[in-house]
């Protein structure tokens, strides 16, 4: 039989309760008049049930007064009194009695609300046996549950670590015995790395001393059951989580095994795969967006046309709406699932755990399909540009991308190779001359910017330099649109986006299906430094976005296109559109 209570205007009434061992306080219980405690008393004091009477004395025990340290007590030995037996009986009639068996999770739970009013019972020190029978109640509690086939694991962790919490009133005995309990239940829990990592948390309380060796049980957990995974992408998973711990604990020999057997699963064993969608998109459009980032009657002035091109990633804040309209229909997202984004080494690089971490991922993921279609743009407009015009000499370009040398000359002449690399076909090799100097591009601006660029020191740790993030956050002070800045942080430096800069940097190369597409999109990158030191006098970078915004009309691209065709081919491309789109809606008005 168990009993809750309830609050009606203002009054406490005693209720049956449907389920469990109720105990909450009411909400009213502070205005409870004194007549109504008198009852509670009197019903704490007569009834028989240990459940009810625990309940009651616990009630009065919460409402305080000069009896509550006895109620404490009182409470205490009713709520031993259930977590002893495993059955009740209920009188059904005069002479009958039916006997129910007690749930093993009430008797655990009134064993820990026992525990947790210890610390009140100790104040009175004729209570010190009942404070050591409790604790000695709660190991024969906790030795139950590990010989229980079921698990009961957070009836465990709540006992052990009441226990733990209380640690200074167990007797030497006790406390060998809570120790001797917990090494049982890390055998039998080896399997779960979050029992595991809780259990070892309370060891070290009673043993700081075997803090180092317990930490590595944690490790070894993980590579246990990383070895158990028959699927190669939760091995992954486990191994990764292994070597992270074995890290920040500095146990080399674990970590260097963790990573050595991370390495040997391979991207095919993960079984990734690729899901695309085609978005339609007027080829007259995509046309016009070419034809407007390489326009000019010259090369100089079609370059200069690409290099006033805005942010590849578009603007900062649509994206930013767009990604958070994504998450809000996202299974992954709505079920709260991490995201674990894998680095060109077939290894995890990156992992979304919360919330705040999603919602970068799924705006990295956003800016990233911008990212590729200007990139293509931007590469299209390239060759167009090659095509079109013979092909300048590397002095000629260093002085128009200078100004004449009024500009950065090292800098322009850095980019004038890594154009005609681009220009000759050699793609890698612009990308790999472009995409590492795009942070010498950001350093040379923040120098001219009279802003500390540089690490002091370098003694001690040789070659540390700011990188790119740094180096963005110095000229951010000085208007670096923010469009730019996501793009710079996306495309080069961020772990969840491409990271360009760090996969280049330590070894991995292009992604083969698209290296000029990369290789533009760092020119572009590196075009922005270039662009900005053309203005001497001007600390703001050029203003964004014609390219990312896509925001190119039909109408404006037949007037592009009509403007720079010859012999009016684009008529004809155009009325063939325009006569399906007119078949497009006319079908569609008749299914309707």
């Amino acid at each position: 039989m168990n009993f809750a209570l309830t609050a009606e205007d203002d009054r406490a009434h005693v209720e049956m309760a449907p389920s469990g061992l109720h105990n909450g306080v009411p909400l009213a219980l502070k205005r409870v008049p004194v007549e109504d405690l008198d009852v509670w008393r009197r019903i704490a004091k007569d009834v028989t049930h240990p459940a009810a009477k625990a309940h009651f004395y616990d009630l009065l025990f919460k409402k305080g007064g000069p009896r509550a340290l006895n109620d404490a007590v009182e409470a205490v030995h009713a709520y031993m009194e259930v977590a002893k037996v495993d059955h009740y009986e209920v009188q059904v009639g005069e002479e009958e009695e039916r006997q129910f068996k007690w749930a093993a999770h009430n008797r655990n739970m009134a064993m820990g609300r026992a525990l947790s009013l210890r610390h009140v019972v100790a104040k009175d020190s004729a209570s010190a046996a009942l404070v050591e029978e409790v604790q000695g109640l709660a190991l024969r509690c906790i030795n139950r549950i590990l010989l229980d086939p079921s698990p009961h694991i957070g009836d465990l962790l709540m006992l052990v670590r009441l226990l733990t919490r209380g640690r200074r009133t167990l007797a030497p005995q006790q406390s060998e015995a809570l120790k001797v309990a917990i090494e049982q239940a890390l055998h039998k829990h080896q399997d779960r790395d979050h029992v595991i990592d809780d259990l070892v948390a309370q060891l070290i309380l009673l043993e700081p001393s075997r803090a180092d060796e317990l930490n590595r049980v944690r490790v070894q957990a993980r590579l246990t059951i990383a070895e158990s995974q028959p699927h190669a992408s939760v091995k992954m998973i486990h191994l990764e989580r292994a070597a992270t711990l074995a890290r920040n604990h500095q146990f080399r020999d674990l970590h260097d095994e963790a990573i050595k057997q991370m390495q040997r699963i391979s991207p095919e064993d993960l079984g990734f795969q690729t899901f695309s969608s085609e978005a339609p998109l007027q080829a007259e459009v995509l046309a016009a967006e070419i034809q407007r980032v390489s326009e000019g009657a010259d090369w100089r002035d079609s370059l200069t046309s690409w290099l006033q091109t805005g942010s590849p990633s578009g603007n900062a804040e649509s994206n930013r709406e767009g990604a958070e309209a994504l998450a809000q229909v996202s299974l992954v997202s709505q079920l709260g699932m991490p995201s674990i984004v894998y680095g060109r080494d077939g290894l995890p690089r990156w992992t979304a755990s919360t919330d705040d971490e999603r919602r970068q991922h799924e705006l990295a993921r956003h800016e990233m399909f911008a990212v590729n279609f200007n990139g293509l743009v931007l590469a299209e407009g390239l060759d167009a540009i090659g095509k079109k015009y013979a092909t300048p000499n590397v002095e000629d370009l260093t002085l128009l991308l200078s100004h004449d040398g009024a500009g950065d000359v090292a800098l322009a002449g850095m980019f004038a190779r890594a154009l005609l690399r681009y220009w000759s076909g050699d793609f890698e090799g612009a990308l790999m001359t472009a995409a590492l100097r795009v942070e010498t591009g950001a350093r040379h601006l923040a120098v001219a910017l009279d802003e500390a660029a540089y690490v002091t020191s370098r003694q001690t740790a040789p070659a540390v330099y700011l990188g790119i993030a740094p180096l963005i956050d110095l000229l951010e002070k000085h208007g670096l649109d923010e469009d730019w800045k996501r793009f710079l942080l996306t495309y080069f430096v961020s772990p969840e986006g491409r990271s360009l800069r760090h996969d280049l940097a330590h070894g991995f190369g292009p992604d083969d299906d698209k290296p000029r597409i990369e290789a533009a999109l760092s020119l572009r990158a590196l075009g922005l430094f270039v662009n900005a030191a053309w203005q001497p006098g001007k600390d703001t970078a050029p203003a964004t976005p014609v390219v990312g915004l896509h925001s190119t009309g039909l109408v404006e691209a037949a007037y592009l296109l009509f403007r720079h065709a010859f012999g009016g081919v684009p008529v004809t491309t155009l009325v063939r559109h325009e006569a399906r789109s007119l078949l497009r809606i006319a079908r569609n008005w008749r299914r309707g």
